[in-house]
């Protein structure tokens, strides 16, 4: 049995919005004489927090860095303690449209008349992005393993706004046609050099398997992995809450706030860019526009 270090979770800050009422609890890790936590230390660790400082009206947990754990630990820590471990996947989806139609103003083309390819993770969220999307674009696509699932919420979208919704499964047949491909999928499999090189593809997914893969591999292919935002008129304890200026779309999760003027920038292979700068100096000029 491996041996694990004792855990002391401890309360840092009540964390407050602009109108002084508090949202949240700041905790703290620690284990005696060191710094360092294993992965089995932490998760320890996020449970013993919970369970010590858990109270009625909690809903969410935020961790820190989301790298640290794998898809299987959130899972085991949200049916061990009840709450949701935020992603950023539902901040993503909420905000994609808006983020297209800003994008398509700079880059001075009308991508309603794009082919838009969605990757489904059969979840309400691909069903609320492709119904969001649905009354802005004129030609959607979607690809997954359940048919059934997907047959029944392209039936709700027709009926709803009367567009037609392509499914197939047989997505890498048809990568060549799409200019825009958002990926909602952990799991992912498709032939990278089978995309244009004038893609934009959005990775919604949680551990962006698909933007790594693609990053290594095809480099003309523009991914975007997550979206930045400001909390600073949100959130009174900015410098402990963290990363500089703007916040990563799974702590701004927290605020369930869906005003644009709060987004700030997109996630290219690490690097940051507004959406002008993004239209400019990437997808201009990729296109030889």
């Amino acid at each position: 049995m491996k041996w694990i270090r004792k855990i002391r979770p401890k309360m840092i800050t009540d964390f407050t919005n602009n109108k002084k009422e508090t949202i949240g609890k700041g905790i703290g890790i620690f284990t005696p004489n060191s710094n360092k936590l294993s992965k089995e230390e932490l998760i320890e660790g996020i449970l013993k927090g919970v369970e010590k400082f858990k109270s009625s009206k909690s809903r969410n947990i935020v961790l820190y860095n989301l790298d640290i754990l794998e898809l299987k630990d959130f899972q085991y820590i949200e049916k061990k303690t009840g709450l949701r471990i935020l992603n950023g996947k539902q901040t993503m989806v909420e905000f994609l449209p808006m983020v297209l139609k800003e994008l398509s103003t700079f880059l001075e083309r009308k991508l309603i008349d794009e082919e838009i390819l969605i990757i489904s993770d059969n979840s309400f969220l691909t069903y609320d992005l492709i119904k969001d999307l649905s009354n802005r674009f004129k030609f959607l696509t979607i690809v997954g393993n359940d048919g059934y699932w997907i047959e029944d919420i392209s039936k709700k979208i027709y009926d709803t706004t009367g567009l037609s919704i392509f499914y197939t499964r047989d997505i890498n047949r048809i990568l060549k046609n799409y200019s825009i491909i958002i990926n909602l999928n952990e799991d992912v499999l498709i032939d990278i050099y089978k995309l244009k090189s004038t893609t934009i593809v959005f990775d919604l997914s949680i551990k962006k398997l698909l933007a790594r893969r693609v990053n290594s591999s095809n480099k003309n292919i523009l991914v975007i992995e997550d979206f930045l935002f400001s909390c600073e008129e949100l959130l009174l304890e900015r410098k402990i809450f963290d990363l500089g200026k703007e916040v990563p779309s799974y702590k701004y999760e927290v605020f369930q706030d869906n005003n644009i003027e709060n987004f700030r920038k997109v996630v290219v292979n690490i690097e940051e860019y507004t959406l002008r700068d993004l239209a400019y100096k990437k997808i201009k000029k990729r296109s030889n526009i």
